[in-house]
């Protein structure tokens, strides 16, 4: 019998399997290399232990990552045509080598004619703007991704109130509408150039390996002029300058007006006269703020490519390289938020603060009261006080915590809950800091808010404590309420005449 007599299968019958799909062959591309006799010896060993002149063949057969280039819908086109003919320039360079001076000599000569020597792209109206960069090991190699910038040209209409867009690209050759950036620097127009270059060097000694890429040029690029002035770097010495002035404590308004003053007194002899420096900038704008805030928490160990719970959770991991043992100790509860449903919770008091517990709370009042707004985030803090000798604040803890998901207001992203449970926390690590003695306070001191008073009577610090509330918060809702119980007694009487 043959198999075309056999009944179809009912897939509907039970008992019966259903009949599979047939997969879709998976989408690869095949790339042939050719291997050398010694490195095919070699087989898969790391790349620190082979005897290399220059790179692998399966690193000389991949392609550029033109992905990672900003491009237009016609640009990505002419690109695919260009490599579809072989017009992409490839040169592989030798380090271990009996030619390999020669050829380091050589590659020298092809990045400064290219203008990507390191003195050239220093130099403010250099064109060459870094799109991607990879880096295979630590300390080895490294692949920069370089495209030749470009600019939209702009004009405004006829009421002045907008800008007309005449080209889909425009700073550094993108769509800067999708990114939500209205202003260009670029010193040029756009001119569509397809100009890219891929380099592959040695991280520890610099020495070439690859240059490959299309370093051709349109006439309206070759033609391409000037029109804006480049943007001047700030220099390394203002830089140095604010970054100690930060680490002091001095806030951002007054580093700048500080600088404005040695700029005019002319800046310490640091500033060259007669415009000999032209490739810096000595006095800090707006703008430099951001890149100083940046480079200013990088200096205290802040992944700012990182989200901040990821560096949180950094510190305060004894197996991650970043851990913090000074942050580690002054924080007695850390919760990290795993799940949806889960709070980012972390409390700090030093061993300080503890103390201060100690002597200003412990059997006297403290004071409870919540803040919001702390940062960007949904992140909510409360904080303990204590009140010395001298009638002032003592701060005793700091609870923080975020906002539950699905909060529409992060201030009111707390319950009686939540403060219950860092409260016991707090009170269980000043505790085991005593060796096991009870804590307590007797009075404790809120505002009017009914969800810090219920925690604090869930927690009963002691038998006879009392629960008070601000007396201004008080004499402000006495002072409110009187104010609109009057306006409206007029209102009233406005109406009956």
């Amino acid at each position: 019998m043959d198999e075309n007599d056999l009944p179809e299968r009912d897939s509907a019958s039970p008992g019966r399997k259903k009949r599979r799909r047939a997969r879709k062959p998976p989408a690869y591309k095949v790339r042939f290399g050719n291997v050398s006799p010694e490195e095919a010896a070699q087989g898969r060993k790391i790349t620190s232990e082979r005897v290399k002149s220059t790179l692998s063949s399966r690193r000389l057969a991949s392609d550029i990552q033109t992905k990672e280039l900003w491009l237009t819908g016609a640009q990505k086109e002419a690109l695919d045509a260009l490599c579809s003919a072989n017009e992409i320039v490839d040169h592989a360079f030798y380090i271990n080598h009996e030619n390999a001076r020669q050829s380091q000599l050589n590659a020298a000569a092809l990045m400064a004619s290219y203008g990507l020597d390191l003195d050239s792209r220093e130099v403010p109206a250099n064109r060459w703007s870094v799109r991607s960069s990879q880096e295979r090991g630590p300390g080895q190699t490294k692949r920069v991704l370089y495209q030749w910038c470009v600019q939209l040209s702009v004009q405004q209409d006829d009421d002045h109130r907008r800008l007309n867009m005449l080209s889909k690209s425009s700073d550094c050759g993108y769509d800067h509408r999708e990114v939500g950036t209205a202003k260009r620097q670029t010193v040029v127009d756009f001119t569509g150039c397809l100009a890219h270059a891929e380099i592959t060097f040695i991280v520890e000694t610099q020495q070439i390996l690859r240059l490959r890429g299309f370093f051709g040029h349109n006439n309206a690029c070759k033609d391409a002029v000037l029109l804006r002035i480049p943007p001047l770097p700030l220099h390394p010495y203002v830089y140095q300058v604010a970054l100690a002035q930060l680490a002091d404590g001095i806030s951002l308004t007054d580093i700048q007006e500080k600088n404005r003053v040695w700029v005019k007194s002319g800046g310490d002899g640091n500033i060259p006269k007669n415009g000999r420096d032209w490739k810096h900038r000595y006095v800090l704008q707006r703008h430099d703020t951001r890149s100083l805030c940046r480079q200013f928490s990088r200096l205290n160990g802040v992944k700012v490519t990182e989200s901040p719970q990821n560096n949180i959770h950094e510190w305060l991991d004894p197996k991650s390289p970043q851990y913090d043992k000074s942050l580690a100790d002054a924080v007695f509860h850390y919760s990290a938020r795993v799940e949806k449903g889960d709070r980012f919770e972390v409390c700090v008091a030093t061993n300080e603060m503890k103390e201060a517990s100690w002597k200003y709370g412990y059997c006297s009042q403290i004071i409870l009261d919540g803040t919001f707004g702390v940062c960007d985030k949904r992140l909510l803090l409360f904080i303990v006080m204590g009140v010395d000798e001298n009638k002032r604040g003592v701060p005793l803890a700091f609870l923080f915590f975020s906002a539950p998901s699905g909060n529409q207001q992060s201030s009111a992203g707390y319950d009686t809950d939540i403060i219950e449970k860092l409260l016991r926390v707090w009170k269980k690590s000043l505790e085991d800091f005593r060796g096991g003695k009870p804590f307590y306070a007797l009075v404790a001191i809120t505002d009017t808010d009914l969800k810090e008073r219920k925690a604090l009577i869930r927690v009963t610090y002691s038998r006879h404590q009392r629960l008070r509330r601000c007396p201004l918060h008080v004499q402000t809702r006495h002072t409110t309420h009187q104010h609109n119980a009057s306006t409206q007694r007029v209102n009233t009487t406005r109406l009956a005449y």
